[in-house]
């Protein structure tokens, strides 16, 4: 959770991976409408198997975005992000500030 100036601009909330992505889309896209970008990305496990992993994002008009990955670096967990243009700001700058000095390729 992410507070500025005493009030909420972020949340990441984990998500049990593939096994629950497909719900846990459906739930969003109920409350929040058809995503502004959806895709799947092909990821493998360890034993070579596939698996979709559904990634997508609404930008609402009240400058909030929702951020959805089915599955993460483990297929067991997934994430939803949802943050201001504030916080979003923020993450930008943090990252940008990371890189300061560290040569572009």
């Amino acid at each position: 959770m992410s507070i500025i100036d005493g009030v909420v601009h972020g949340i990441n909330l984990s998500t049990l991976g593939v096994d629950s992505q497909q719900r846990d889309y459906e739930l969003l896209v109920a409350k929040f409408g058809k995503p502004g970008l959806k895709r799947l990305v092909s990821k493998q496990n360890r034993m070579g198997a596939t698996f979709e992993i559904i990634e997508a994002a609404w930008e609402r008009p009240d400058g909030i975005t929702i951020l959805f990955q089915g599955a993460g670096s483990s297929l067991d967990a997934g994430t939803v992000k949802v943050q201001t243009t504030r916080e979003a700001a923020r993450l930008k700058e943090l990252r940008e500030q990371a890189n300061v000095g560290k040569p572009k390729l």
